[in-house]
């Protein structure tokens, strides 16, 4: 179990650090309680400072699944010849 664990500003992910905010609700989506974006082409992961500790980190790992697959997925369209079929 991951007692201690807060959530952190930047995440480094090979290539590219993912700047990570806890933000106001009204800053997201009605339905959403976080978010995966690129503000300004710099990667960032919003997160509604109204849930606790639990959902955040919950959250912080669903949407840096979502980051992580975006990075790959950019990663190989530009590197398409470099990248084994």
């Amino acid at each position: 179990m991951i007692k201690r664990f807060r959530i952190p500003k930047t995440i480094r992910l090979p290539g590219v650090i993912v700047k990570v905010l806890v933000v106001p609700p009204s800053e997201l989506d009605d339905d959403c309680d976080a978010g995966w974006f690129y503000d300004e082409g710099k990667p960032v992961i919003r997160i509604s400072s109204a849930l606790g500790i639990k959902r955040k980190r919950y959250l912080l790992y669903h949407e840096l699944q979502h980051a992580i697959h975006d990075i790959l997925h950019t990663a190989l369209q530009d590197n398409e010849n470099e990248v084994a079929p």
